[in-house]
C-alpha cells in the first residue's frame, strides 16, 4: 500500500485475501462507491477500498478531510466502523486493546505538556502550588486507558486485559483467529500465556475439555431423562418411606 496509514486505521483487521479480492472484483464492474479519506496525508478511512483498487490496476477515489471537520480521529474511525461492521464482544476486545495504546500515548503526551506548561508557570514566579495544580484542568489524563478503551468499544476491562494479553504474547495466526470470530478472547488469552506460539493456533482449534459432571450434575441429568411415570413412582416410593 503506497500510502500512509494513520494508526487509529489500524484498530481494526483487514479483509481476507479472498474478501478483498471479491471487493476487487466489485470495484472493477460496478466503480468505486465511496471515497478513501486522507487526514494530514494519512489514510484514515477506506484501506480495503485502496488495496482493492490496488489490485484492479485502479486509481482509488480520495478525498481529503481537515481539522474543521475532523474533531477526533480515533473515535471517527471507531464511529465509523462499529456501524459498519457485526462485531462480537471478542472482536471489539481485541479493537479495544488497540485503542488502549492509542490512550496510552495520548495520556503520556498531555502529561508532558502539562508538566512542560507548570514548569513555565512556576518559573515567571507562580507559586509551585499552582504549576502542580495545572494537570487537574486535564480530568481525561486520569482515566485508566483500558477502561477508556473498554468503553468506546462497550466491552469490560478485563476483556480489553484479555486481548492484550493475545496482542502481546499470542501469534499472529492466533489473533487473526480472535480477529475472525474463531475464537474466544478469554480462550486465546489463556492459550496466549501458557503456550509455545507456534502451537497456539493449534490449540485453540481443538475442542476444549469439558470437566466431568460432579455427582449432583449427573444426577439431574438422569433424572431430566426420566419419563413422567417413573417419576411419580418414585416420588410415591419417597413419600412412603419419609412415614
Amino acid at each position: 500500500m503506497n500510502v500512509k496509514v494513520h494508526p487509529a486505521a489500524d484498530l481494526f483487521p483487514m479483509m481476507s485475501d479472498n474478501e478483498l479480492s471479491e471487493l476487487a472484483k466489485d470495484i472493477q464492474a460496478n466503480g468505486q462507491r465511496e471515497a478513501c479519506l486522507l487526514y494530514q496525508g494519512q489514510l484514515l478511512d477506506g484501506r480495503n477500498r485502496w488495496r482493492a483498487c490496488e489490485l484492479s490496476g485502479l486509481e482509488p477515489k480520495v478525498r481529503n478531510i481537515d481539522g474543521s471537520c475532523m474533531v477526533d480521529p480515533l473515535q471517527f474511525v471507531l464511529s465509523k466502523n462499529l456501524h459498519r461492521r457485526h462485531l462480537s464482544e471478542s472482536q471489539r476486545s481485541m479493537v479495544a486493546a488497540r485503542a488502549r495504546t492509542i490512550y496510552q500515548k495520548r495520556a503520556k503526551r498531555r502529561q508532558s505538556e502539562s508538566g512542560t506548561l507548570g514548569g513555565k508557570l512556576a518559573g515567571r514566579g507562580r507559586s509551585k502550588a499552582i504549576a502542580d495544580r495545572v494537570p487537574e484542568n486535564l480530568p481525561e489524563d486520569r482515566c485508566d486507558s483500558r477502561d477508556q478503551a473498554g468503553a468506546a468499544l462497550n466491552v469490560s476491562g478485563k476483556s480489553v486485559d484479555h486481548a492484550t494479553a493475545v496482542l502481546t504474547k499470542g501469534s499472529r495466526e492466533l489473533q487473526q483467529a480472535v480477529d475472525s470470530g474463531q475464537v474466544a478472547v478469554s480462550r486465546a488469552a489463556a492459550i496466549a500465556k501458557t503456550s509455545p506460539t507456534h502451537e497456539q493456533l493449534a490449540i485453540a482449534k481443538k475442542k476444549p475439555r469439558r470437566e466431568p459432571y460432579t455427582l449432583i450434575e449427573r444426577l439431574k441429568r438422569m433424572w431430566d431423562k426420566t419419563d413422567p411415570a417413573t417419576k411419580k413412582q418414585f416420588r410415591l416410593w419417597i413419600d412412603k418411606q419419609l412415614r
